[in-house]
């Protein structure tokens, strides 16, 4: 190893002679060495293959080479406080690049190319001079993001993308936002959102609909909105996001007032009364793929009773509308399910189902799956002892004789030897009435809904608790995604003046067989979902079943 007849530096001497993985070149030592010779880097560092960590900092270091693509194995790339004025396009050749860190340079612009590191994990380009990003329309697994003490006159348009799903931590303060855009929404893991010391004057209301935000920092703005500016002065961060549910909750009821004016302005629209239409298709319908859930002998005196129905087309993109539907099933958790101790509703999104289902008990020992909003698995047995000890800690804080109603469901798998659990061919998608699996949780992204009701009581408790499921999706709005006037044209359907189709949700039914194949129901079957009966319906609803009754 030489450097054109210089020296090689001794720490680069040892990393080569010793095969490091990391290598970290701090300081004045390093700065000094880097002017002799001529503001660049040891040349051997680039012909370190087994290199994953390079930090190099505090530094005279104004430019990067190109060779930087040769160190391919690099999963974290330290390169801040030193003088950097540009980076080079080839690093956008590190493919295997976690953490990137840029921070504290003189950066003005930075290579489209860094858009192409899909394994980001945290990037951090605090502390330079930067007006605009690379493209993040590819960077799905990104959880933090560090862009404060730039020139950012607006954040990127791309940055309010879905296809962020994992970002956490968003810090975009000291800049000089001026506004921010309503598409922020769709980032559904933002946790912490940094926005101090900036110029915005607004802040859209529709924020508080991220439903992990907790952590929404506004100091030294310019808010027009004094009561929103009391708050953030006081520091109060969940008043804060009351305050925009408020708000926009209020921004709605406005939007919907302005269209019912609009609607009044046509004559016949006093006299037109709405209904909702389900539309069910049958299981093995060609235009979707059907599933079809094997039932074992094994829930008989565990957990007996399953029905399960698919969704078709939901709109959970919408802002607002993933958060409508896990809180209406968080409701009807809490009434209609009796807290869970009737009936357990686990909802999921089909698409990451693999193959046949079977819904089965085992003993919990045996049993390990990775809960929702966990990252990694455990058994079903430590998982009920957790949540136990959360109930009885609960207990004895409020100095109760029993268990809290929100945990009363435990009692029900307490003295079981066998807990029932529903899986694909991957893994176990759902441990009633104690959890989810993470593998199929819902996202704004959702489109096909896999909809399990199971209960140790009786089937007609689980009919009960789907239609009204049903029913609340149909108030709430959370529908399926079609072009209404085309499925009145295409069905046929008389759209008089007296009535008028509002929501559709189509629903494909699903097959339960024995474990020798054998049908034992299909649901919704013909006799299903007379929603007629139910009180004190909001729209009439009509069920109209796509396929030939036999």
């Amino acid at each position: 190893m030489s450097n054109s007849g210089t020296k090689n530096w001794p720490e680069v001497q040892r990393a080569f002679e010793t095969k490091r993985y990391e290598l970290i070149l701090v300081g004045s030592e390093i700065s000094k060495r880097i002017e002799d010779n001529g503001g660049q880097l040891d040349e051997s560092i680039f012909k370190l293959k087994n290199l994953n960590f390079l930090e190099i900092a505090r530094t005279k270091l104004s430019s990067l080479p190109k060779k930087i693509s040769l160190i391919e194995n690099l999963t974290s790339f330290l390169c801040h406080s030193n003088e950097l004025a540009e980076v080079p396009a080839e690093i956008g050749l590190l493919k295997h690049l976690k953490n990137l860190d840029l921070s504290n340079n003189k950066i003005g612009q930075l290579p489209a190319e860094i858009g192409n590191l899909t394994e980001l994990f945290t990037v951090n380009l605090s502390g330079n001079q930067l007006t605009s990003l690379f493209p993040l329309n590819k960077l799905s697994k990104l959880a933090v993001l560090n862009i404060s003490r730039n020139s950012f006159k607006s954040l990127p348009d791309d940055l309010g993308s879905e296809k962020l799903e994992h970002l956490a931590e968003l810090n975009a303060s000291f800049n000089q936002l001026e506004e921010l855009s309503e598409n922020l929404v769709q980032l559904a893991s933002l946790k912490l959102f940094n926005l101090e010391n900036n110029n915005i004057k607004q802040v859209p209301a529709n924020l508080c609909q991220c439903i992990k935000l907790k952590d929404l920092l506004l100091k030294e703005n310019k808010l027009k909105d004094n009561r929103l500016k009391k708050l953030v002065d006081q520091n109060k961060m969940k008043p804060i996001i009351e305050y925009l549910e408020r708000i926009y909750a209020e921004e709605l009821k406005k939007k919907s007032q302005d269209k019912s004016k609009a609607q009044k302005k046509k004559k016949h629209q006093d006299q037109v009364t709405e209904y909702d239409l389900i539309k069910v298709y049958h299981c093995q319908d060609q235009q979707f793929i059907s599933k079809e859930i094997r039932i074992s002998d094994s829930v008989n005196d565990v957990r007996p009773f399953i029905l399960c129905a698919i969704f078709r087309s939901i709109d959970l993109e919408t802002a607002g509308n993933l958060k409508k539907f896990l809180s209406l099933q968080t409701k009807l958790h809490e009434e209609d399910c009796q807290k869970r101790t009737l009936a357990t509703i686990a909802t999921h999104d089909l698409q990451n189902i693999k193959d046949k289902l079977c819904y089965m008990a085992e003993d919990p020992t045996k049993i390990e799956l990775v809960p929702l909003g966990r990252k990694y698995p455990i058994q079903a047995s430590e998982y009920f002892f957790k949540l136990l000890d959360e109930a009885e800690a609960e207990r004895k804080a409020k100095k109760r004789n029993q268990l809290s109603g929100i945990y009363k469901y435990l009692t029900l798998v307490e003295k079981q030897s066998k807990f029932a659990f529903l899986e694909d061919s991957e893994a176990i998608i759902s441990l009633p009435p104690l959890t989810n699996a993470d593998k199929t949780r819902m996202s704004p992204s959702t489109k096909e809904i896999l909809v399990e009701i199971t209960s140790s009581d009786s089937l007609d408790s689980c009919k009960k608790v789907m239609e009204k499921l049903i029913i609340g999706m149909f108030e709430a709005g959370v529908v399926s995604k079609v072009d209404l006037r085309e499925q009145v044209e295409d069905l046929k359907i008389d759209q008089s003046d007296e009535q008028k189709l509002r929501h559709i949700i189509l629903v494909q039914q699903v097959r339960l067989v024995d474990s020798n194949s054998c049908l034992k129901s299909v649901y919704p079957s013909r006799v299903d979902l007379n929603l007629n009966e139910v009180i004190d319906l909001k729209t009439q609803i009509k069920v109209l079943r796509m396929y030939e009754e036999n």
